[in-house]
């Protein structure tokens, strides 16, 4: 899937319209702003992130118990 700046662009007016991001300067500069989750952005999306990850589950194959114990050793490994 291809995503085009003006789609990025135009997505993150929209967010910012619905009050559910804002755009700061921490970690980010004017050219280039960060982001970051209003108090409503953080109330939907504690509401939508349930049914997501339901909905990711259910298109994703469950991993082996084996394998997820290996990939939660990575960040302790990379912080040594």
């Amino acid at each position: 899937m291809k995503v085009s700046r003006a789609n990025i662009t135009t997505f993150l007016k929209r967010l910012i319209e619905d009050g559910l991001i804002k755009s700061t300067l921490e970690n980010g500069s004017e050219k280039r702003p960060a982001y970051q989750l209003t108090k409503k952005g953080v109330k939907f999306f504690e509401t939508v992130l349930p049914s997501h990850i339901g909905n990711v589950k259910k298109k994703m194959p469950a991993f082996p118990e084996e394998l997820i114990a290996l990939l939660e050793e990575i960040p302790e490994t990379l912080e040594n």
